[in-house]
């Protein structure tokens, strides 16, 4: 996967990751995205399950932490 992360200086924790080569397809992760209303926009957000997928394998202890965290959700969702 890679990706670049755009960083806002005025809010400080904005952080936008751009995906250039996600390792779900992007149609995949457009079909089971949730729409988030942000302001005036909706932003797709990707799915619990294809969030976990882009964050396996990638040997930062920040995405483990996630995947944990994102399973707990996930089963308390089943």
């Amino acid at each position: 996967m890679l990706v670049f992360s755009l960083r806002s200086r005025e809010v400080i924790a904005t952080v936008l990751d751009v995906l250039v080569r996600p390792v779900v397809p992007f149609a995949e992760l457009r079909k089971e995205a949730t729409l988030l209303d942000v302001g005036i926009v909706q932003v797709p957000v990707a799915s619990i399950g294809h969030l976990i997928a882009m964050k396996t394998g990638t040997g930062r202890s920040k995405d483990q932490i996630d995947i944990e965290e994102l399973r707990k959700i996930q089963s308390s969702n089943e």
